[in-house]
């Protein structure tokens, strides 16, 4: 098996970029998960508003018996200005097994544990029953520049095969079901399609 980092050690890589938001500056971020996963193999796309501002799409591909699940985060962070902090949080610490910084939990934690969910399939060589989509944003702690899918759904590479057999046809990629960092009903909108899924909380 390939050797991966532990989710506190991505944590932390991902805590020591400052993707304070405003102004973001989430490129070195989301490029340091965009090179992890498609350096498994992952189909990745990055688009965005600027260089600067980037969002990944990321696809395992599945075996094809389910529809696919989307993992969606942010790589922005909110502001820590006027706030005293214990440890530096742009440092990353890790002390007495738990990791300090702006953006652990909120959240790059979470980031981390979606693409290593992902890498360990790829490094046990197996594949999901469905499609697992990952989705790290840009933007979301200043209310959002635009939907990254919808900015992603023109670019997105369809003669990767980034289809199954739960698609309403061959040009369109539905998402029934995601993981996404507030909870509650969504509306997802993948490859030009649009669907109600469940959501539930990763916070």
């Amino acid at each position: 098996m390939i050797g991966l980092p532990s989710v506190a050690e991505l944590t932390q890589d991902l805590i020591r970029y400052d993707t304070t938001n405003p102004p973001g500056n989430e490129a070195a971020c989301v490029h340091h998960v965009e090179r992890l996963l498609s350096g498994a193999g992952l189909d990745t796309v990055l688009d965005g508003i600027s260089p600067e501002r980037p969002n990944l799409v990321a696809r395992l591909a599945g075996r094809g018996q389910a529809p696919p699940l989307l993992l969606q985060g942010h790589a922005d962070v909110v502001t820590t200005t006027g706030q005293t902090w214990t440890h530096p949080p742009f440092a990353g610490d890790l002390l007495d097994g738990r990791v300090w910084g702006r953006g652990a939990i909120d959240m790059k934690g979470g980031i981390a544990m979606m693409a290593l969910a992902a890498l360990r399939f790829v490094a046990e060589g197996r594949r999901p029953p469905g499609d697992v989509v990952i989705a790290v944003l840009a933007d979301e702690e200043a209310g959002g520049s635009g939907p990254a899918a919808r900015r992603l759904a023109p670019r997105w590479p369809m003669s990767a095969g980034f289809t199954n057999r739960h698609s309403p046809s061959p040009s369109l990629c539905t998402i029934s079901c995601a993981i996404t960092p507030g909870g509650g009903p969504m509306s997802t909108r993948m490859c030009g399609s649009s669907s109600w899924g469940s959501s539930r909380s990763s916070n």
